[in-house]
């Protein structure tokens, strides 16, 4: 991922003896509707809403020391005020 990139959609990646280059910043978007519809939603994990999974073995993800993800936190705060947390709001990755 070059230079930083947006995420647009709930992205979970399967990987098998991959490695995955990230480099500069990923962004999600600030379509709140679409994140409280669209994450996966895991029960085994207290039913935390995800936006991007990496699930598979023999992977490897690089950052190479830069970067790193913007989960857009600002607007979910302003969005939820005086509602605490919201259903569908995601934790940012799960390795």
């Amino acid at each position: 991922m070059a230079d930083g990139s947006n995420m647009n959609k709930v992205l979970n990646l399967t990987l098998h003896n991959a490695q995955v280059d990230f480099h500069g910043f990923l962004k999600y978007s600030n379509d709140i509707n679409y994140w409280i519809n669209n994450t996966w939603h895991i029960p085994a994990l207290q039913n935390q809403a995800i936006g991007l999974s990496f699930i598979g073995n023999d992977f490897i993800l690089d950052g190479h020391g830069t970067g790193g993800l913007d989960g857009n936190g600002q607007v979910w705060y302003e969005y939820a005020e005086d509602m605490g947390n919201i259903d569908g709001r995601y934790v940012t990755h799960v390795v």
